[in-house]
């Protein structure tokens, strides 16, 4: 994620709509990010609902998304019982790219 984004995190305890209404979550930890991230982006781990996740391209990839995501992966989330941009806690800064 963008420094501004983990900011906004930290203020809200909320997730943040990334760029394109989705906020990618990697459950492999953190040699995703390093591959993955563009530079700039900053690690960092927190706890949320899990329902509130969709699959990802790639085994351990998930989608979190927000309202202004298409209809299709709203019935999804909605399907599962999860939430836009769920509470987190226990968010931690971790490595930065």
């Amino acid at each position: 994620m963008s420094p501004d984004e983990r900011v906004q995190m930290q203020n809200t305890n909320k997730v943040v709509q990334g760029a394109g209404v989705q906020t990618f979550i990697s459950t492999n930890g953190i040699s995703d990010f390093k591959e993955a991230a563009p530079r700039g982006s900053v690690y960092v781990e927190f706890d949320f609902p899990a329902n509130s996740l969709l699959q990802g391209g790639k085994d351990g990839w998930f989608k979190m998304i927000g309202p202004d995501e298409g209809k299709s992966q709203q019935f999804l989330l909605n399907k599962q019982g999860g939430e836009h941009l769920p509470t987190v806690k226990n968010i931690e800064n971790l490595d930065k790219k």
